[in-house]
């Protein structure tokens, strides 16, 4: 198979929204695996980066601004205690972005973003997780994929307390070296990316107003 017909194959086959049951009235979502920023030139290499086709900057850097806001989530929660928050953005955000994490703290919440204004975004450090709902992912290898310059990615959703997963999105990029550059130039994924929208149709928000309380239910 040439690369193109490798890369079809598993679009065909493969790739796609697989939702085995959906939740309504969802406040809050829990992120269980962050990714980490990575550079342009980790991006563009075929074996360094583990999930090429669902990587997002803005998930991996700020993924509560994918899921928090009015048609989104009230919270959500992540073992990330430490974002990359520079002094200059001071201005632009709550002075809670910059508090620092408690010794006893395993988790942040963000909340109350109105979906304008950043400095509305708030965020707490928090002992224990109050979300039933989470998302993970993983990346796929099939054999002489990476040879052949084809990677793919799982988006995983699932109810916490159950242990159950309740819908899986999978899905392939291809990619050529590019002789006027380093590493790779990656084409059109299958499925496109989606930017957070998947988790929305499977865990639906509540169509409540946003609280003005610091956590689920109002609590700490």
């Amino acid at each position: 198979m040439t690369s193109q017909e490798y890369f079809d194959h598993f679009c065909k086959t493969e790739a796609g929204e697989f939702i085995y049951k959906t939740v309504e009235d969802v406040d809050g979502v829990y992120q269980m695996r962050p990714r980490d920023e990575v550079s342009q030139q980790v991006l563009a290499s075929l074996f360094v980066l583990e999930d090429v086709y669902g990587y997002d900057r803005v998930e991996a850097t700020e993924p509560e601004n994918h899921y928090v806001g009015p048609q989104k989530y009230q919270f959500f929660e992540t073992p990330r205690l430490v974002p990359p928050i520079q002094e200059w953005q001071r201005k632009y955000l709550h002075s809670s972005m910059f508090s620092k994490a408690r010794q006893d703290s395993k988790y942040v919440r963000y909340y109350r973003y109105d979906g304008r204004d950043m400095k509305t975004m708030e965020k707490e450090h928090i002992r224990k997780r109050k979300i039933q709902y989470g998302y993970t992912w993983r990346g796929i290898l099939r054999p002489h994929a990476q040879e052949l310059g084809v990677v793919g990615g799982e988006h995983i959703v699932m109810d916490l307390l159950n242990n159950e997963v309740l819908a899986v999105r999978r899905g392939y990029i291809s990619g050529d070296l590019d002789p006027s550059r380093p590493g790779m130039t990656w084409g059109r994924p299958c499925p496109l990316q989606d930017e957070g929208q998947f988790l929305l149709k499977v865990i639906k928000p509540a169509k409540h107003l946003l609280t003005s309380k610091g956590g689920p239910n109002g609590s700490k």
